[in-house]
Parts: C-alpha cells; structure tokens; sequence
C-alpha cells in the first residue's frame, strides 16, 4: 500500500484509476488548448503509469508488465514485474528483492506497447479483465529461465 497526495492509502490499482480519471478531468476542463491530440495525453498517461509502476519496486524492476482496458462499463488497471530473472505479482515482490539490491536504470529500457480495441472479456459472460491479465502474468512466467 502507498499513500496519494492527500495521505489516503491506497493500492495500484486504485491508484492508477484516480490518475487517469484525474488527468481527464483536468484536461476536459482545459480542453485542447495546446493543441494535444489523444495521442499525446495517452502517452502522459503511459509515462505516468510506468513511474508509479517503477516507485512501487522502487526502481528495482527488469520489466513491468501493466494492463489497463476499458470495455463497457468496466475500467481495469493492474500490473506485474520481472525482478531478479522472476515473473512476480506486486504482492510477492519481497521473496524476489535482495537487500542491498541497486537500482536499474530505467532510462535505457525501452517501451513496448500492444494496444487492441477489439472487444476481449465483455462478450464472453466467464472471462473478466482480472482473467486477462492472469493468462498474460502465466503466459510471460512460463519464459522464466
């Protein structure tokens, strides 16, 4: 659990929510004004994602692995790591940190992104985001050496 600016505590997921939700607000008030396009408030959105995701492991992760979609009425956000060579979920991060561990330096990683708008769960009455990103974390911990 983290804190946000106000001293509520809070998950990632909530966190990332409230961010996005947030930035929306802030920038329908504003409207386009510096002529942004999507685009441009979704990449903010992206950088904003990853360094929240970054703090959480306090800079301690190989790759972060974030799911966000929005389909129907359901918004879902949520998010793993690889550290030390080991696909982990947020909650198992402490059998994976080594104290004393250095951080990594993030600037020379690069982004990959694969962004979809076809419909994935919400036609499906059995499957939720939650099932989405389970297959992905299996799928991405399977490749562990």
């Amino acid at each position: 659990m983290t804190e946000d600016a106000k001293g509520n505590k809070t998950d990632g997921i909530a966190m990332f929510q409230r961010m996005i939700e947030m930035k929306l607000d802030k920038e329908k008030k504003r409207g386009n004004e510096m002529g942004k396009v999507f685009e441009d408030y979704f990449s903010e959105l992206q950088t904003d994602m990853v360094e929240i995701c970054m703090e959480y492991v306090e800079d301690r992760a190989e790759k972060i692995y974030i799911y966000c979609s929005f389909e129907g009425v359901v918004q879902s956000c949520n998010f793993f790591y690889k550290v030390n060579g080991k696909v982990v979920k947020k909650s198992r991060l402490n059998d994976v940190i080594v104290d004393g561990q250095e951080e990594y330096d993030v600037a020379a990683n690069s982004l990959n992104a694969d962004y979809s708008y076809d419909i994935i769960y919400s036609n499906d009455k059995d499957k939720m985001a939650e099932d989405v990103l389970e297959e992905w974390y299996e799928s991405e911990k399977s490749k562990e050496e």
